[in-house]
């Protein structure tokens, strides 16, 4: 998983750029990036990259400031049976769910530190994911998988609304998950 950067990040580049007098165009040479991308960065569209955190704490001389505001994302017990999963999701087992429900708690933590900005890539890749494994689960795990996938959407859909992203909440994608039925099985 990515890391995920502190949501203070942007206004703290602000700050330690319109302490050193530089604007934006200004300090986009110094950095190898545009103003246009270090503008979305101090607004939080964007996040940095962990190589140009650290060229902007040079250029400020933020004596590593900003590369400290990165937090690398628990990784989960077993990576590679969530890897496994993803590519074949009718393969699901009670360890995979159980991972992904700890990894949802691990991310509700890490959004009690960050805010909700800062999770939105990584929370949208689990529900894509989850998405998936609803699709293709059958059998007596498929109201476990449903429930931790509900239990995603609900947070993505907080994250969303928290950040002001209501239009991009996906409304509906739970609703839809545990009223749906067993997939029919093909003869």
């Amino acid at each position: 998983m990515s890391p995920v950067w502190d949501g203070r990040f942007g206004t703290e580049l602000r700050r330690l750029r319109m302490s050193a007098g530089v604007s934006l165009r200004q300090l986009a040479p110094l950095v190898l990036s545009s103003r246009g991308h270090l503008h979305d960065l101090e607004t939080g569209r964007r996040q940095p990259t962990i190589d140009l955190a650290a060229r902007l704490d040079t250029a400020l001389g933020a004596d590593g400031l900003l590369s400290g505001m990165r937090h690398p994302v628990a990784a989960p017990a077993d990576p590679e049976r969530l890897a496994y999963v993803a590519r074949h999701p009718r393969r699901i087992d009670p360890a995979t769910l159980h991972a992904l429900a700890d990894s949802l708690t691990a991310h509700r933590r890490l959004e009690d530190t960050l805010g909700s900005t800062s999770l939105l890539p990584t929370v949208r890749a689990q529900l894509d994911m989850m998405t998936t494994l609803v699709a293709e689960t059958t059998g007596a795990l498929r109201p476990q998988v449903v429930d931790v996938a509900a239990q995603w959407a609900q947070f993505g859909g907080w994250l969303y609304a928290a950040s002001d992203q209501r239009r991009l909440a996906g409304v509906g994608t739970a609703p839809r998950w545990s009223g749906a039925r067993k997939p029919a099985t093909r003869t």
